[in-house]
């Protein structure tokens, strides 16, 4: 008559939570790769939190001075000032142009290791 009140046979955790656990890890169809997803995701996003909340390395900020001149100043001083400029900036472009030309050379001998082809077209 009332059968759900029968005893059935239960096993020492049937009904608390190590039993289902037991339950689910033991007799289940679980999708695996699922439960690792839903694992994972959350996990990446608390880590990708973690890492933002993290200081980068101190860096001592750039400086940048801007010269000023006299407001009166005539068209020879300018012509003279514009001379020493030109000087200057020619030996900053020609220092760059060095530098590249190395780091072409070193990119060349890279190249040259694995076999790539990188002449200028």
């Amino acid at each position: 008559m009332i059968s759900f009140l029968k005893r059935r046979n239960r096993s020492e955790y049937e009904g608390t939570v190590l039993g289902d656990l037991k339950a689910m890890f033991v007799n289940s169809s679980i999708n695996w790769y699922a439960l690792l997803g839903a694992i994972a995701i959350p996990a990446i996003i608390a880590t990708a939190f973690i890492m933002e909340k993290m200081k980068p390395e101190y860096q001592e900020p750039e400086v940048y001075y801007i010269t000023t001149y006299k407001a009166n100043r005539t068209t020879a001083e300018i012509k003279a000032q514009q001379a020493k400029d030109e000087v200057i900036r020619k030996q900053a472009k020609a220092e760059e142009e060095r530098a590249a030309a190395v780091r072409r050379a070193e990119y060349r001998k890279l190249a040259d290791l694995f076999g790539m082809d990188v002449d200028e077209k």
